[in-house]
């Protein structure tokens, strides 16, 4: 299946980003072919923010519920968004952790994030790599630093779609952003409500064709070395920073780590871990010697991020990620020894 970043609108959340793609039907129309991982914006609003929030949205998704209000991003009367820099690497940061992603799925504010990182990222100004954007009534950005700004198009695979009588983000206005990309589909769905349109009528088979497309693509090769880049021009690249809570060891191979599902080699494979990635180790097993004399390799049972066995050569304790690794930023503490 595919894996999907989903970025929620200005002012909502992930939990209720999921709940409207779930009445909205994209859930059931795509359960069987991709995997939607939601993201929370890092800036929570506080109350009187809040309570400045479209009346509908607190009267169906009353925070009591559904939790706090976030964004990625404030926008000043100059167009420069204030948190940029701080949810650029809030977004890094959990892909590193919870990736690869094969694409973005956004909705509004979350749209014009999810476009901005399909373009950074095309031109080797975010370090991922992503295969298609889906971007639901996104309005076009206008921070300089998102460089959707120039003449430039996108090459990503977008899938645009929006209502014709948007009240929120004009349909003229999204339809301008789909212009940036230069192997974009638009979808015009009627109604005027800002929200993911229905996955049913009209739009339907475009929408489930773009997926079909996306799902025959071959694997996305590793993306390229980040840019050199003034910070004046663009957001500065943070150091990796790995959050190590409740793990005992890393991956350190450069290929990554294979997960099996049991420690015999022969086993199914579960998973693979890119490389730095936390782990937690719950047992040890050598495996029996070898037909040639040779001892048998060491395996380790690990329970998170997935649970199956790993060889041990792949693992390193954690506490030489800061002196082996001086380019990662380290938080979080060690979890209990590995039994």
């Amino acid at each position: 299946r595919l894996r999907v970043l989903c970025l929620h609108s200005f002012r909502t959340n992930a939990k209720i980003l999921e709940t409207q793609l779930m009445l909205r039907g994209w859930l059931k129309r795509l359960r069987d072919s991709v995997e939607f991982v939601y993201l929370d914006a890092p800036y929570a609003c506080s109350t009187e923010e809040a309570l400045r929030q479209d009346a509908a949205i607190r009267e169906y998704f009353p925070t009591e519920s559904y939790g706090k209000y976030r964004e990625w991003w404030n926008a000043s009367a100059s167009g420069e968004y204030a948190r940029l820099e701080a949810t650029l690497k809030h977004v890094d940061d959990f892909i590193v952790s919870n990736g690869p992603f094969d694409g973005l799925l956004g909705f509004s504010q979350g749209a014009a994030l999810a476009c901005s990182l399909a373009n950074l990222a095309a031109r080797g100004d975010f370090p991922h790599r992503f295969g298609f954007v889906v971007a639901l009534s996104p309005p076009p950005p206008r921070d300089p630093r998102l460089k959707l700004l120039d003449g430039a198009r996108v090459p990503t695979k977008a899938l645009f779609c929006v209502h014709e009588r948007d009240l929120v983000v004009p349909a003229a206005a999204t339809e301008r952003l789909y212009q940036k990309f230069s192997n974009g589909t638009l979808v015009k769905c009627p109604g005027s409500d800002h929200a993911p349109p229905k996955f049913s009528g009209d739009s339907l088979p475009l929408v489930a064709a773009f997926f079909a497309e996306v799902l025959q693509a071959p694997p996305l090769p590793p993306p390229p070395p980040l840019s050199r880049q003034s910070s004046a021009s663009s957001p500065k690249s943070p150091k990796r920073s790995l959050n190590i809570a409740g793990a005992s060891h890393y991956v350190k191979g450069k290929n990554g780590g294979l997960v099996r599902e049991g420690a015999d080699l022969s086993s199914a494979e579960v998973a693979l871990l890119p490389t730095l990635q936390p782990v937690r180790v719950v047992e040890h097993r050598a495996l029996p010697t070898r037909p040639d004399g040779r001892p048998g390799v060491e395996r380790c049972r690990i329970v998170e991020p997935v649970r199956g066995w790993v060889s041990r050569r792949c693992l390193k304790s954690v506490a030489d990620l800061t002196s082996e690794e001086p380019s990662v930023v380290v938080s979080g503490g060690p979890g209990p020894p590995a039994l």
